[in-house]
């Protein structure tokens, strides 16, 4: 958080659900002018492909990004390098933590637009618009090293507990117990390994249907471009 140009916006104890999202956009939004990029980011998530080099590169009629989500995992070769489970590693786990699986992706970003709202109580904006075939690439670390997963499995069995509504990739209200090792660690053989060379391999035939109908994406296309949309 030691960084200019990151501003808290806000802390309190309410329970996480997607829709607080909402929440922080209206209260930035006069900030933000027509065209402008915001991007939904999350603390364990390191991108691949520099953003304000892949934004500039999206064709202007689309007005969303989606992300392809790559995962990674203890293994017992990385678990080897870390001599006390209790401790933060000292290096940084880009270095340690590179076995991954990827079959998913999700949104990340979209173009603002005066007219763009988004609803109390919705995860993302309304008519936010075309989808870019384009996915830009992230490398999503939930699981640094075992005192820090432990912590995190309890803390979304709580929050589920005090009243989580939504649900995240992984699923939080199927979490039933803090054992780390069943969540986290898979066998190596069973993953592809980053060699940091910019080559990541990918179950495409596995992700979501981010882009949608052709007959979806056509209506979307017919309503914004004659301010049917906002």
């Amino acid at each position: 958080m030691a960084n200019s140009h990151i501003v808290p916006a806000r802390r309190d104890d309410r329970v996480w659900n997607d829709w607080l999202r909402a929440e922080i956009f209206e209260e930035f939004r006069h900030e933000a002018k027509d065209g402008d990029w915001w991007c939904r980011l999350d603390a364990d998530e390191f991108y691949i492909d520099d953003p304000k080099v892949f934004l500039t590169s999206v064709h202007r009629l689309h007005h969303a990004v989606w992300g392809l989500y790559i995962e990674y995992y203890l293994t017992e070769e990385t678990l080897a390098r870390i001599p006390d489970w209790n401790a933060k590693p000292a290096e940084s786990p880009l270095e340690y933590l590179r076995y991954y699986w990827c079959d998913y992706c999700e949104p990340r970003f979209f173009r603002y637009r005066d007219g763009l709202k988004w609803h109390p109580r919705d995860s993302a904006p309304t008519h936010m618009g075309l989808v870019s075939p384009k996915l830009i690439r992230f490398r999503h670390l939930p699981y640094r090293f075992p005192k820090q997963i432990q912590h995190r499995l309890r803390q979304r069995m709580q929050s589920v507990a005090d009243g989580h509504q939504g649900d995240v990739r992984g699923g939080w209200h199927k979490i039933v117990d803090d054992d780390w090792r069943k969540k986290a660690v898979r066998p190596a053989s069973e993953l592809h390994f980053d060699a940091h060379d910019g080559n990541i391999e990918v179950q495409w035939e596995k992700l979501p249907y981010y882009l949608g109908p052709w007959w979806r994406r056509a209506i979307q296309y017919t309503c914004h471009s004659l301010g049917i949309w906002a």
